[in-house]
């Protein structure tokens, strides 16, 4: 639930509009996530495998009920778009109108579902560990906060009595299928696991680079571990942050590519490709 307005799986919209904002969603993900590796060097000369692995990790899973819109996209492109800010920001010595413009995002956001206010909390890490968090900052992250609210309450968008406390719904009832849902889990535990590896391995060759990169692509990892922490002490909301968590993963396994001298890529390439579509096919057949 949101705070105050409708979930999107709630929104009065027939299947078919759901699955066109859905697709123009996940292509929109995929564009930013493009555009900020290339803009910031996070992932060299990755581009095409990058874009590729996100579309292809993130159908993986089925983020609930066919034919319905759930927060997973809305999320995982703010989180891209508040990383683009928070790099843009990279040791600024005044970052208080990106902080403000994050966390308009993640205010607004927080409306129609919770999990953005809970995604705040990495982002701050992150901002705290590329040296511009103050206090002036802090107080522009807080007003950023307030300021949708205080809009939409003052201008009587939102009447009083449409804020609520969140009231997660339980997961099981957001999919026809509890095989489904395994099959969901299993994909989640084989990527946090291929993560972690991956994480080991290519922090010391990152750690042996440029320091910017290096940081930047620890922001993305500590999201990742955001989300997937989120995941399992918000297990009834888990699906809203799946994709977010996907994110993530694609920029370990694109560095695979990357910073590895690996003698025939293409079979990195297809054993990944292949765990997906066989995770994928698994949660589709039993939808």
């Amino acid at each position: 639930m949101g705070i105050c307005v409708p979930s999107p799986v709630d929104w009065n919209l027939t299947p078919h509009v759901f699955l066109v904002i859905n697709v123009g969603l996940l292509g929109l993900c995929a564009l930013v996530l493009l555009s900020l590796s290339k803009t910031f060097s996070v992932v060299k000369g990755k581009g095409g495998i990058l874009a590729l692995l996100f579309l292809l990790t993130a159908v993986s899973f089925p983020w609930g009920a066919p034919g319905a819109l759930t927060t997973s996209l809305i999320l995982a492109l703010a989180m891209l778009l508040c990383l683009c800010i928070l790099f843009s920001a990279y040791r600024s010595n005044n970052a208080a109108r990106q902080l403000f413009l994050m966390a308009t995002i993640l205010s607004l956001g927080s409306m129609m579902q919770y999990s953005f206010l809970i995604m705040s909390i990495p982002l701050l890490i992150v901002a705290g560990m590329f040296k511009c968090l103050r206090l002036r900052e802090v107080i522009a992250f807080v007003m950023g906060l307030c300021a949708p609210y205080w809009i939409a309450l003052g201008l009587m968008l939102i009447p009083p009595e449409s804020l609520r406390l969140p009231a997660p719904t339980m997961l099981w009832n957001d999919v026809s299928s509890h095989e489904a849902i395994f099959a969901g889990l299993a994909n989640i535990g084989f990527t946090a696991l291929v993560s972690l590896i991956l994480g080991l391995n290519i922090g010391m060759k990152l750690y042996a680079g440029n320091t910017r990169r290096r940081m930047f692509n620890m922001a993305i990892d500590i999201v990742q571990a955001a989300a997937l922490v989120a995941m399992i002490f918000d297990f009834n909301n888990m699906t809203a942050y799946v994709v977010t968590f996907f994110m993530g993963a694609t920029f370990q396994y694109a560095n695979i590519f990357s910073l590895l001298n690996l003698r025939k890529p293409w079979i990195w390439l297809l054993a990944i490709s292949a765990a997906y579509v066989a995770f994928l096919v698994l949660a589709y057949m039993n939808l």
